[in-house]
């Protein structure tokens, strides 16, 4: 899950990209979902399951947002590069 403070609509074929490249080198599946920051203000079903269930946690603000669950996040490293954590 990506939170965005505007919706990239010019970069999707970019996202797409790096999902795609990503396949079969992380050994997890990988969806991406993008949510304006907004959306966090809101009670949203979604949200609620991805905040506790703590699969993965990914970008600043998200980090910022969920500070109790900072204590069990591992970082997500690929060729040496931190691309998301796992929690």
């Amino acid at each position: 899950m990506v939170f965005v403070k505007k919706y990239p609509a010019d970069k999707l074929k970019i996202i797409s990209r790096i999902r795609y490249n990503l396949l079969g080198k992380i050994k997890r599946p990988l969806e991406i979902f993008m949510l304006d920051v907004n959306d966090l203000n809101y009670p949203s079903p979604f949200l609620y399951e991805v905040y506790h269930n703590n699969k993965l946690l990914h970008g600043k603000n998200s980090i910022v947002r969920c500070r109790d669950a900072i204590s069990k996040m591992k970082p997500l490293v690929l060729n040496g590069v931190k691309v998301g954590y796992y929690v």
